[in-house]
Formats: structure tokens, sequence, C-alpha cells
């Protein structure tokens, strides 16, 4: 009878390379997120947090080959966040939008860029480019 404030799990692709999943509920935004709502934290910081919002939606779909069957089919969305300052974002996690959303840290964070080899795709390396940037907003707070 406890209520479930997170969980989480891990998938190992046919490489050997473990992909975490830690969901947590909690947030809030706007209309969209719910308290009661479990999103995906890819990165909790001190100062930032990057989340991500998974959804599966059911869609009836009609073949257009005649004498088919309609069939369901589910739809995998997700928005991705960030929580900076106790205010919520959603944002776009491509490379020249992402700068965008660190004003202060644009310089640095196009440096990491090119350092790094980042890829928008990959949960670590995104974990670890909001590691740096939660490490650089630390530094400039002190």
């Amino acid at each position: 009878n406890q209520d479930i404030k997170s969980f989480e799990f891990s998938v190992v692709d046919p490489l050997g390379n473990t992909e975490r999943y830690f969901f947590r509920n909690g947030f809030e935004y706007e209309d969209v997120i719910k308290k009661t709502n479990f999103i995906r934290v890819i990165y909790d910081g001190k100062l930032v947090k990057a989340l991500d919002n998974v959804k599966a939606i059911k869609q009836r779909m009609t073949p257009a080959s005649y004498g088919e069957s309609d069939y369901d089919k589910f739809i995998i969305t997700n928005s991705t966040y960030v929580l900076l300052d106790g205010k919520m974002k959603e944002v776009n996690f491509r490379k020249g939008k992402l700068i965008n959303e660190f004003p202060s840290l644009k310089a640095e964070i196009k440096s990491y860029f090119k350092e790094n080899s980042v890829d928008i795709n990959n949960t670590k390396d995104i974990s670890d480019l909001f590691q740096y940037i939660d490490e650089k907003l630390a530094k400039k707070d002190s």
C-alpha cells in the first residue's frame, strides 16, 4: 500500500550496451505533465534536470489496400524538458537549439560539442552534456 515515487529498469542491446531507464513522478508542467505522471529522468543534477516525457498512443489504422482489416498501431512520442531554477521548459535537443537554451554558456557548450562529438540521440552523451552544463552553472553561481 505504498505510493510508488520512482522505478527503473535497464535494457541490454545485442552488442552488450546497457541503457538505463529511470522514471520519477512529482514534476508538473502546464497542462502537459501532471505530478502523478512518470517522467524519464535523463539527468538529475543540482541546478539542472533533463527529462523525457514518453507516451505510447494507440491509434486505429485503416490499410490503403481494399479488403484488409483495420488494425491498432502504437505510436511512441516523446517531449524533452529542462528543469532549471524551478522552471520547466520544453526544449528541442538539436545542437543549435540546445545551445540557445543556455545563453550564458553558449561558448562553453559549443566547445563541448566540438571536443566530444556528442550524439544527440544517445542518452549517455546527453547525460554527460547536462552534467557538464550543471557543473558550469554551479561555478558561475559560486
